[in-house]
């Protein structure tokens, strides 16, 4: 607003003060009950990072491995995926988030075919990228609790599954072997 010369108005400012107080600082429901139930002194036990990332990853496998050629699932990056499609690679990331507990995926479309970094050969990228896209899966999993794995997971692939069936028709008339220089 200031970028425009614009201020807000006492009312305005007064609407937002009571918008702030009411419903952007209060907890969400399931925060109040969590806070709720530990000051009844009940344990509450929520899912661990390393469960959901180990239930999504052989869900994954389990649901697409056959299609992959490559899968890179170690414990130093986030599980990567590759499919061929229409001459491509779709490349699936399955993110956990680092400071944030965020669940998304996210896919690439890049070519086969690899290029040398100039100053590094020994390391490469694809020679072209169609595209990326990152979706959000079950959203957090701060307050996910151990019983909800599966279910989430299985929400999860089942996006998943989504975007695989829709990329052939996305990559329609743009098979790799069609593209050209000029």
């Amino acid at each position: 607003m200031k970028a425009l010369g614009e201020s807000l108005t006492a009312k305005e400012i007064g609407l937002l003060e009571q918008f702030d107080g009411e419903f952007r600082m209060q907890p969400s429901r399931l925060e109040a009950e969590v806070g709720s139930r530990r000051r009844a002194g009940e344990k509450i036990k929520f899912a661990s990072k390393s469960k959901l990332r180990k239930v999504m990853v052989a869900k994954f496998i389990e649901a697409f491995g056959p299609q992959c050629v490559k899968m890179q699932i170690g414990p130093e990056w986030d599980p990567l995926f590759y499919m061929r499609c229409c001459g491509w690679f779709v490349v699936t990331q399955l993110v956990f988030g680092r400071q944030q507990s965020l669940i998304l995926h996210h896919h690439g479309i890049e070519s086969e075919t690899r290029i040398q970094h100039p100053k590094f050969p020994e390391i490469t990228g694809p020679a072209m990228t169609l595209g990326s896209s990152a979706w959000p899966c079950s959203g957090q999993w701060e307050y996910l609790m151990d019983s909800d794995v599966e279910s989430a997971c299985n929400a999860a692939i089942k996006h998943c599954g989504y975007s695989f069936e829709a990329t052939p028709k996305l990559l329609k008339g743009l098979e790799f072997e069609k593209i050209t220089l000029e």
